[in-house]
């Protein structure tokens, strides 16, 4: 009620994917503090599947982060932010850092992350199959991001993750993308709210400034 009223101070919980918590949250919840330095900010690390129920009873005011129409629910709003293009990385200086396609990477070793949404996970091992190569050796399976970047980064496993983790700054300074030909597409970052319930003022402006981070992202992608 406070914040309907003009006051600058509230609560706004949200979800936010491992991708979009590298790409767009450092200048989202920047912007955000700035304008309301007296708000409380909760943000939970995770994907749809796994918290849409808190978006749907009003727990969580939005979601951010992958999002498929195959999951798509009469309840709520979804709003694409950008495309999603994954790469494959490997540690600065590996032997195959320089390799053009997947028939090149038929005898490397790799780390999976293990990722709720089983369409998505099953692109990857798809696009070798596509292109006509064995399936790639996992050797590693992980349930997160930081612990899949720190394997590659000490080791000569590669992976494949969403291209919008490099822009980290040190993430981007530890690995090398791979300049394969081969495109591994994946399910667009998106906006996912309630349909019928209006965002508070301080969420509203929240996800304002998610849209603007984004940006940079959809022109990138052209």
């Amino acid at each position: 009620v406070g914040q309907m009223q003009g006051a600058n101070t509230g609560e706004v919980a949200i979800a936010m994917s491992a991708i979009s918590t590298f790409a767009l949250m450092p200048q989202a919840v920047r912007s955000f503090r700035q304008k309301y330095p007296k708000a409380v900010l909760k943000i939970t690390e995770s994907f749809f599947q796994a918290v849409s129920t808190q978006v749907l009873d009003g727990h969580l005011d939005f979601y951010v982060g992958p999002y498929s129409d195959e999951i798509r629910q009469s309840q709520i709003v979804v709003e694409q932010l950008f495309t999603n293009e994954r790469v494959v990385i490997a540690r600065k200086g590996h032997d195959l850092a320089r390799a053009t396609s997947l028939e090149q990477l038929k005898s490397a070793d790799w780390v999976k992350q293990a990722l709720p949404d089983r369409s998505s996970e099953g692109d990857f091992e798809r696009r070798f199959a596509e292109a006509g190569v064995p399936r790639p050796n996992i050797v590693m399976h992980t349930t997160s991001v930081t612990a899949t970047l720190l394997a590659v980064a000490n080791s000569t496993l590669l992976t494949v993750i969403p291209r919008q983790v490099l822009t980290d700054p040190i993430a981007g300074s530890l690995f090398d993308v791979l300049p394969l030909r081969e495109r591994l597409d994946a399910a667009p970052i998106c906006l996912v709210r309630r349909g019928d319930l209006s965002l508070t003022p301080l969420a509203e402006y929240l996800s304002d400034m998610m849209r603007r981070a984004a940006i940079p992202f959809q022109k990138k992608r052209g």
